[in-house]
């Protein structure tokens, strides 16, 4: 296996009746030490709610294009 260190994933979860596998993929990610990221659609929500991944990742769930970051500042992945 591939060494953990500083890997980091971008998870995109949109909406499929699949999406809710997304929430056992981070969980088991984030135990390996891999920092995730969720990227949520609207439609995906409607299967996985963004504070699941939230919960699951330890970080903010990116749904909106738009969202600003801290600060006023433009999100940053």
């Amino acid at each position: 296996m591939a060494e953990k260190k500083n890997i980091r994933i971008v998870l995109g979860v949109t909406g499929s009746i699949a999406a809710f596998r997304a929430a056992d993929l981070a969980s088991a990610m984030v135990k390996e030490g891999w920092e995730v990221h969720a990227v949520l659609t609207a439609d995906g929500a409607r299967f996985l709610p963004a504070l699941t991944l939230a919960a699951l990742t330890h970080r903010p769930v990116h749904t909106s294009l738009w969202e600003e970051g801290e600060g006023g500042r433009m999100s940053h992945l």
